[in-house]
């Protein structure tokens, strides 16, 4: 049993070593999974330079863009003339105040009543006839 307890023990401290080393670093990359993923990163990596570019070129349009927009802009506006302002509507008049009751003056009162609102008469009120095909009698 102690033979086997020590050959684990040996076994493991030269793996580690071996992994260590040059050598186990070599067997480590030869790996294809370790391959793939190294291309993968470089395609990234050309990925990002490449889209770098594109950025780059883009603000230079868009910087281009904007100064030809703003010559345009001032082009226009020497073309166009002036607005002077309208004065077709005339002045907002507001109405005097009321003038305030003198105090101890008392309020004068018209007298007028007024009277609730009459409806109009109703057609068999005012004895006119109704159609008979009229929907009302129906």
């Amino acid at each position: 049993m102690i033979r086997f307890l020590l050959g684990i023990v040996v076994g493991i401290i030269a793996t580690v070593y071996f992994l260590h080393t040059e050598s186990g670093e070599y067997l480590l990359s030869s790996s294809t999974k370790v391959r793939h993923l190294e291309e993968k990163l470089q395609h990234a990596d050309e990925q990002q330079n490449h889209l770098a570019k594109k950025l780059e070129e883009a603000t230079v349009v868009i910087e281009k863009m904007a100064t030809q927009f703003t010559a345009l802009e001032q082009r226009f506006q020497s073309l166009t003339p002036p607005e002077s302002p309208k004065t077709n509507t005339p002045p907002v008049v507001e109405a005097p105040p009321p003038p305030a009751p003198e105090p101890g003056a008392s309020v004068p009162d018209s007298g007028a009543i007024l009277e609730p609102p009459v409806a109009p008469p109703t057609p068999e009120e005012s004895g006119a006839s109704i159609p008979s095909d009229s929907p009302a009698l129906q």
